[in-house]
Order: structure tokens, then C-alpha cells, then sequence
């Protein structure tokens, strides 16, 4: 179970089975010419909590597999393959799994 909302702290916990592989411009050239300023993709397995009380960047997070949780206007919510989390910058989000799941991300400028 998640804590409440208001006992969250900044956290950033990247299991050592964890694994991601990351574009940024530098690495893909054609980033440049879209809104992203990287793409990436994660293999998450547990420990993984990621939680951003006040984000610098707006992301985008899609699972593609595995199950998940994530905290969307103060309310925990299960996250499925197919589900994707829109967060503007600013706003808190948390990510947590209990196996495994495999979530494609980006970020726009």
C-alpha cells in the first residue's frame, strides 16, 4: 500500500535489476526536430519507486507490460499495459512497481 499523498517525499529508488536505455539529441539527431528532449525506455523490477513532488519537466510515461501503481490527483491508481500518465511539470507524480514492468517514457522540451 502507498502512503497518503501528504507523507510522500522526494525519492528516486532504481533497483540494481533495473534497467533503462535513454536517446537524448545528442545520441539521435532527429530528437532535434520534435518536442522531446529524450525518449527512453525501462525495465523496472523491484526496489523501483520514483516520486517527484514538484517535476522540472513535463513527462510522458506509457506501460507496455507488468503492472504497476501511480498517484494521479492525490488517488493511487493501478497501471496496466496501455495506460499512460501525462504529467505537466510542476505536478507530483509517483511510479511504483511490485515485479516487473517495462514503461516507455519521454520528455518534452
Amino acid at each position: 500500500m502507498l502512503p497518503p499523498p501528504e507523507l510522500l517525499r522526494e525519492t528516486h529508488l532504481i533497483g540494481p535489476r533495473c534497467r533503462e536505455w535513454v536517446l537524448d539529441p545528442d545520441r539521435l539527431p532527429q530528437l532535434r526536430a520534435t518536442r522531446f528532449m529524450w525518449i527512453g525506455h525501462s525495465v523496472l523490477r523491484s526496489p523501483y519507486r520514483m516520486v517527484r513532488l514538484r517535476s522540472e519537466y513535463s513527462h510522458i510515461v506509457a506501460a507496455r507490460r507488468g503492472r504497476g501503481r501511480t498517484l494521479i490527483d492525490g488517488a493511487v491508481a493501478d497501471w496496466r499495459p496501455g495506460h499512460v500518465l501525462l504529467a505537466p511539470a510542476a505536478h507530483p507524480t509517483l511510479k511504483s512497481q511490485a515485479r516487473i514492468m517495462e514503461i516507455a517514457s519521454g520528455f518534452p522540451r
